[in-house]
């Protein structure tokens, strides 16, 4: 993602679904939205990582 928005020169979010199985996230340069489910959770909730 980072050569691939570098080279067309343009920025992207990366969306990342089923997030709580990835041990190892690559780092790039753009914003990441984390699609994760918990059996708790019984509605829709947004956090936003103190990250910016």
């Amino acid at each position: 993602m980072n050569t691939l928005m570098k080279k067309e020169g343009i920025s992207v979010p990366v969306f990342i679904d089923n997030a709580e199985s990835v041990t190892d996230m690559y780092v790039v340069d753009t914003q990441i939205i984390e699609l994760i489910v918990s059996k708790g959770d019984k509605k829709l909730r947004i956090e936003k990582d103190g990250a910016a």
